[in-house]
């Protein structure tokens, strides 16, 4: 569940003043903080701003403090998108395929915040036994730095993959063959993880074999080259362990209901878009399924 944004409330949202601003046609007044060449500002749209920059962790004080800036930002934006419409962008169709993915995504994101809206704190049982299941986001976290490749999941298979025993070989592989890939390396936390691919990764740290991990849309295979300790302070373990227990609840949830969703849609692809039997229904998010070389 998203927790890094609150939300400004009614004794906080009052507090915010109005912004004069000068030359405009209107006057702002009432729940109008400015116009811009009589195109109204309103303390809900500043509201909007506040809560964008995490306004739920500022006092009154803070929050008077802000606003002006708050407000510029607001005016400077309107002016550009003033200009934007008399360049008739607003009419462009790239535009308008951003603008639909756009408010898709907000009622996605709001849709499922209000399927989590009833979720209850995990109890304190489940909480240690999260705790004791998941050592390597706790006290046995730990920073591994990888060789990562990353190439879409299509690209190769598990049984391709299997004979290249390093990635100079999977790359030389990805070449010969035209395929896509980029290579990096790069710090990866083992509390970000999948469990199973954790263990299969440590298992490597002495050979430098690659794993690969197949979240259902790409393959990320890792050859580790070093691995440093970096315990999660114990102070932070239970507020870490509820966060990551509500992230469980929220991918159960939105996969549950979006399988719900599909059972009674009606449907129609055209046949070269229609999904395969093993796409129709990906990994949910943060829970992707570890593939090793070996299987």
């Amino acid at each position: 569940m998203r927790t890094g944004v609150r939300f400004v409330g009614a004794a906080l949202a009052a507090t915010l003043g109005s912004a004069v601003l000068t030359g405009c046609d209107r006057k702002p007044v009432g729940q109008v903080v400015a116009t811009v060449n009589g195109e109204e500002v309103t303390r809900r749209e500043l509201v909007s701003e506040v809560n964008a920059i995490g306004g739920g962790n500022l006092n009154e004080e803070q929050l008077k403090a802000a606003q002006p800036a708050l407000v510029q930002g607001l005016v400077d934006r309107k002016l550009l998108v003033q200009e934007a419409k008399r360049s008739n962008l607003d009419k462009n169709p790239q535009f308008l395929a951003e603008q639909q993915r756009a408010n898709d995504l907000l009622l996605v994101r709001m849709l499922a915040q209000s399927w989590m809206g009833r979720q209850t704190k995990p109890e304190a049982a489940a909480v240690r036994a999260f705790i004791a299941d998941n050592p390597q986001m706790f006290g046995e976290r730990k920073a591994v730095l990888v060789d990562a490749i990353v190439t879409p999941a299509n690209s190769i298979t598990a049984q391709q993959l299997a004979p290249l025993k390093s990635n100079d070989a999977i790359a030389a592989w990805l070449t010969s063959n035209k395929k896509q890939f980029r290579r990096v390396n790069r710090p990866v936390d083992t509390a970000t993880l999948p469990k199973p691919f954790v263990r299969q990764l440590l298992s490597q740290a002495g050979s430098g074999e690659p794993v690969a991990l197949n979240d259902g849309s790409a393959f990320t295979i890792m050859a580790p080259r070093s691995v440093r300790p970096m315990p999660l302070p114990s102070n932070q373990w239970n507020k870490v362990a509820e966060q990551a227990i509500a992230q469980q609840v929220q991918n159960k949830t939105i996969a549950d209901e979006l399988k719900r969703l599909r059972e009674n849609a009606d449907l129609n692809y055209l046949p070269e878009f229609a999904p395969s039997s093993g796409n129709a229904a990906a990994p949910a998010r943060g829970d992707p399924p570890a593939t090793t070389l070996e299987s």
